[in-house]
């Protein structure tokens, strides 16, 4: 969600299938922490947005000098289990295409749903500087900078979080696990074929490289 608090100035930009119902509750049990979604300050954003808004057009609604002077943070999330996620979630909610492989592989056709859903317009959130949406685009300018203050890794939640908090001075509260898609029980590493995880590795690269994660 793109969380904005104007009583602790900071800005919260979620790509999705990061941790953010978690987050959220976790800012939840702080009564003082007083926030609004910046999608529904406009119906027409979220109409488009949804729940998640890029980074780039959150700096543009909310305009610069707020922008700079509020402490923004987003969580990123290895590749190959950002992607098995939004396809188990996808399955959950019973999109069009979407079944649940009944071995528990996903194959070259599954990677491809999930591909083609990152260049659809909802799927890069009617990002047009972007050819597909990643975790890196995200949170960026056009030119490929991320324009956020600190990027916490959904495999280091609960350090991270904390740190965040005491940035921006509120209360530490432990994220629970919520809106799970479905595949937590297994390792991602067991969900992949070697032609999928080649895909993953060809159009998700970017997030790979940037932010350091392996297959392993």
């Amino acid at each position: 969600m793109s969380l904005v608090s104007n009583s602790h100035k900071f800005i919260y930009v979620s790509g999705g299938k990061c941790a953010t119902g978690s987050i959220m509750n976790a800012f939840g049990k702080v009564p003082d922490v007083k926030t609004y979604m910046l999608e529904k300050k406009v119906p027409h954003d979220w109409k488009l947005f949804n729940k998640h808004m890029p980074a780039k057009v959150m700096r543009k609604r909310l305009g610069q000098q707020i922008w700079d002077s509020y402490y923004k943070f987003s969580f990123v999330r290895n590749p190959y289990d950002w992607v098995s996620s939004v396809f188990f979630f996808h399955v959950k909610r019973r999109m069009k295409g979407y079944t649940s492989p009944s071995d528990g592989k996903l194959r070259e056709p599954h990677i491809r749903l999930v591909v083609d859903y990152c260049k659809s317009p909802i799927g890069r959130r009617f990002d047009d500087t972007i050819n597909i949406r990643s975790q890196h685009d995200f949170i960026s300018d056009v030119d490929g900078n991320i324009i956020i203050d600190y990027v916490g890794k959904v495999e280091n939640l609960n350090v991270d979080f904390k740190r965040i908090c005491k940035k921006i001075n509120v209360p530490y509260h432990e994220p629970e696990n919520r809106n799970v898609s479905g595949s937590k029980k297994t390792p991602y590493q067991d969900r992949y074929t070697p032609e999928a995880r080649k895909m993953v590795e060809k159009y998700f690269g970017k997030d790979i490289k940037a932010f350091g994660y392996t297959f392993e």
